[in-house]
């Protein structure tokens, strides 16, 4: 090396060591981003009209009272390489098909959190990967019910049934009641370690009620993911 380009390799020695610096922080922050994103819970919400999402039962209130009802429950499952932490269903937005088959949002409906199947409440604390847990969508009782833990909006007539939707509060101005009619029900699904994800319901209500469980499934009441 001549005595020229010594000065020279002495004047760049700190910035190539500045950026070789740079160089290992950003190799080091994109390789745990990586492995944090592969490591990542990964959550999916279906629904059928069928068991065992959907199916007869028996609805027990806590006086000790009895009603036969339909419930209808949302299946949350993780496929990603992790648990899922604090998990929420969170019912964002209600529209409902009009006479020109458009659908416009239901302004009055309060956007809440749905319950978590089996008394867990709004959060499941973890979710193991590859496993999946019951979201509560709703209920359907029968519509000549006289029980009085049973509030039906003056709105829907006596000989109708309706779905009460299972949020974490029941506004009393009957909001979470959703009457015969095709509706949209946009529902986001999130955790602490989890990506949200947007998922939107159709859920479509004939107002009949059918004992048998095969009959209410196919002719009273449908469900699918858009």
């Amino acid at each position: 090396m001549s005595e020229d380009a010594i000065p020279t390799a002495i004047r760049w020695a700190p910035l190539l060591g500045a950026l070789a610096t740079f160089l290992a922080v950003l190799v080091a922050l994109f390789r745990e981003s990586f492995f944090l994103r592969w490591r990542r819970s990964k959550l999916s919400v279906t629904i059928k009209a069928e068991p065992p999402d959907s199916h007869k039962t028996e609805f027990r209130f806590s006086d000790g009272t009895v009603v036969p009802s339909y419930v209808f429950r949302l299946w949350v499952v993780n496929s990603g390489k992790t648990t899922a932490e604090r998990v929420q269903v969170f019912a964002r937005r209600l529209s409902r098909r009009h006479a020109n088959g458009e659908f416009r949002n239901e302004t009055r409906f309060l956007p809440m959190n749905l319950l978590w199947s089996h008394g867990v409440g709004v959060t499941l604390e973890g979710l193991a990967r590859g496993m999946g847990h019951h979201c509560d969508l709703g209920y359907i009782f029968p519509p000549d019910s006289v029980n009085p833990n049973i509030r039906r909006p003056a709105r829907i007539p006596q000989s109708k049934t309706c779905l009460q939707l299972e949020i974490e509060v029941r506004p009393f101005t009957g909001t979470s009641h959703l009457e015969p009619g095709i509706y949209h029900l946009e529902l986001r699904a999130a955790g602490a370690n989890t990506r949200p994800i947007d998922v939107v319901i159709e859920i479509s209500l004939d107002g009949g009620w059918h004992d048998e469980e095969a009959d209410m499934l196919s002719r009273g009441v449908g469900l699918r993911v858009l």
